[in-house]
């Protein structure tokens, strides 16, 4: 609620006095409407009996900056995939490139999950 603060003033031209209302709007943040994401319902994490702190920063520990994470494995994943087109892939390298094609494939359906369905909102 505004607070309302009342100032009687001097007569000037009668012998009623004028009053100045004054309203001072509260400064407070703007509230977004929460939103559950799907990708955070699939979490493992989502589904099991914790406190409902823990599921509140399961979005911001697990989920935040998803479109970075993706740039970063396909950073990587072409670091590895130049390296093998210079030398003879030994067995780790094998097993690396495996390892961030199957995070990649991951964080890219997650990616796609989040924006298909912020376009829906909007």
């Amino acid at each position: 609620m505004p607070s309302i603060h009342v100032a009687i003033l001097e007569p000037r031209f009668s012998n009623h006095s004028p009053l100045k209302v004054v309203l001072s709007a509260q400064a407070s943040k703007p509230r977004r409407p929460f939103r559950l994401l799907k990708c955070l319902a699939d979490h493992d994490m989502f589904s099991r009996p914790y406190g409902s702190l823990k599921k509140k920063k399961l979005n911001t520990t697990h989920f935040q900056g998803v479109d970075g994470r993706v740039k970063d494995i396909r950073h990587q994943l072409q670091v590895v995939q130049e390296s093998m087109k210079k030398q003879i892939p030994t067995a780790a390298m094998i097993e690396e490139e495996k390892a961030l094609r199957v995070q990649l494939e991951k964080w890219g359906k997650i990616e796609e999950s989040i924006y298909k369905q912020k376009s829906r909102i909007r």
